[in-house]
């Protein structure tokens, strides 16, 4: 759980970081911080969860990783061949996706799809390293990857970026 409280706090900073470029401060330091709270209520369900000894720490992560890999394959199935789309919160387009839009998969925004594919990633190599079982999660690592490409997000990209290496610090 120390990964991914970090893979917060690196959120965190990246939403920081972020407000200065982006065009509406305000809303993206809202975005940030209901981001923030949804991924740390997430987080506590699943600490909860192995703490009572209903699942496994193993077993929590696993399912963090695996609603992770099903959200980035929403995102993909959105981005890559159109289905799902009504999904995407309405723009002027009845269908909701303009040649501009970025996937959210079953976020709301694209930097949520981004965070989310992220905490696939990095909780997805942490249990794989914990538990030696690469080829169960390799899988679901390259397809929260490959999300990445459709959500489009800087923020998610950047704090992608910072989380492999608190991994590889840690």
């Amino acid at each position: 759980f120390g990964l991914a409280i970090s893979g917060i706090g690196v959120l965190g900073l990246g939403g920081i970081v972020s407000v200065g470029p982006s065009i509406d401060s305000y809303e993206h330091i809202l975005k940030v911080l209901r981001l923030l709270l949804a991924l740390s209520g997430i987080v506590g369900l699943a600490y909860v969860l192995a703490n009572r000894k209903i699942f496994t720490v193993g077993e929590a992560l696993s399912l963090l990783c695996l609603s992770a890999a099903v959200s980035s394959s929403v995102c993909i199935l959105q981005g890559q061949f159109g289905i799902l789309t009504s999904l995407i919160p309405k723009n002027s387009d009845p269908t909701g996706v303009e040649a501009w839009s970025r996937m959210t998969g079953l976020a709301e925004h694209p930097i949520e799809a981004g965070q989310i594919g992220n905490f696939g990633v990095i909780i997805g190599l942490g249990v794989a390293q914990y538990t030696g079982r690469w080829l169960l999660f390799l899988p679901i690592i390259l397809i929260c990857l490959y999300s990445q490409t459709q959500s489009a997000s800087l923020t998610a990209f950047f704090s992608l970026i910072s989380a492999f290496g608190l991994v590889c610090l840690y």
